[in-house]
């Protein structure tokens, strides 16, 4: 390695080994927790969690129709 490919300190101006890849809404700041990590991980969490309210929600209109148009002992 030559001088020019270090920094003034005489450390490797890139890391040695191998690089993390990006995670989806994440990137690779899960690495060192840094460009707003931690609004991110809450949003993904609310997000999911509303997204398994709704499914609720439409779960329960479905049964509800299918309870209303008397299906019969399917339902029941």
């Amino acid at each position: 390695m030559s001088a020019a490919e270090n920094d003034p300190n005489g450390t490797p101006a890139t890391p040695a080994g191998p690089q993390p890849e990006p995670i989806r809404f994440f990137g690779t700041t899960w690495v060192d927790h840094s460009g707003g990590y931690t609004a991110r991980r809450v949003g993904v969490a609310v997000g999911s969690l509303a997204a398994a309210a709704a499914a609720c929600f439409v779960l329960r209109i479905a049964y509800d129709g299918l309870r209303i148009a008397d299906v019969g002992s399917f339902v029941s």
